[in-house]
């Protein structure tokens, strides 16, 4: 099995952070938080009034780049997590992240989940 995580990032509107990154999946916190932690967003949800449960687009915020980004990364480590994919294909995954988040998923990945780029 096989996670993606496209240079288009893709995510749903008037829907909450959390659902965005289960995509369907079933909620496990434990994998959960090591995805959240993991792809820095914690700090994100810290800030937001209702955390992860915050609706995302018209009727909620407005995200930028990077977070969107980070969203779907999320959604890959999160499958791998739970045991839905084996590996994430990541197409051009640091292209709106800040060069200091770039330095840290280019080390995640590489030491971590052992992801060699090419």
């Amino acid at each position: 099995m096989l996670s993606h995580s496209l240079l288009i990032f893709f995510f749903f509107t008037f829907k909450i952070f959390r659902e965005n990154i289960l995509f369907g999946l079933a909620f496990d916190p434990e994998k959960y938080e090591k995805a959240v932690v993991a792809c820095l967003l914690l700090k994100d949800f810290m800030l937001l009034d209702n955390g992860d449960e915050e609706i995302i687009g018209e009727k909620g915020i407005e995200l930028t780049p990077g977070q969107i980004q980070r969203i779907c990364i999320a959604r890959g480590v999160y499958r791998v997590l739970c045991g839905k994919a084996e590996m994430i294909f990541l197409d051009d995954p640091f292209s709106h992240l800040d060069v200091m988040s770039n330095f840290y998923y280019y080390y995640l990945f590489y030491f971590a989940f052992k992801i060699f780029y090419i």
